[in-house]
């Protein structure tokens, strides 16, 4: 079994994206907040200056899935991260896309259609959403994607 590294940066730019960095537990290693800071310079010089994409990942490995804050109810609209009622947690992306894990990135404005416990997982059949909007649609053909190259996963 091969161990895989994920390396999450954190740059702090609002008062409530400070109090909210703290739920993304990383299990291996983690760019401190200092470290992000000097990283940046380096990433804006190299899109800036050499045109070079940093930052892209080359397969989808892993995902961080919506966990409830707090009791979550039914009829309660979510508002993604940084915001009161979720936060991420890393899961390997074929368990989070398997089980129906619902990416915090797109929990933004998604009405529940059923109470949630604290820290439980929300799954995309928790939630109201628009199948046709535009970026539903991109994270659906990016997991379409991900099954065509790795079958067994």
């Amino acid at each position: 079994m091969t161990q895989e590294t994920f390396y999450e940066a954190i740059i702090i730019a609002l008062p409530q994206t400070v109090t909210n960095a703290d739920p993304f537990p990383v299990s291996h290693g983690v760019i401190s907040r200092k470290e992000a800071g000097l990283e940046l310079s380096v990433s804006v010089l190299r899109a800036g200056l050499l045109g070079q994409a940093t930052g892209s990942s080359i397969y989808f490995t892993s995902d961080v899935v919506a966990r409830a804050k707090r009791n979550l109810s039914s009829g309660e609209m979510l508002d993604g991260e940084g915001g009161y009622t979720v936060y991420g947690r890393l899961r390997p992306a074929a368990l989070a896309v398997q089980g129906g894990e619902l990416p915090v990135g797109l929990s933004y404005d998604m009405r529940l259609k059923r109470p949630i416990g604290e820290g439980e997982v929300i799954h995309w059949a928790d939630v109201e959403y628009d199948e046709s909007a535009y970026l539903i649609r991109l994270r659906r053909e990016m997991e379409a994607k991900f099954a065509e190259r790795h079958p067994s996963r």
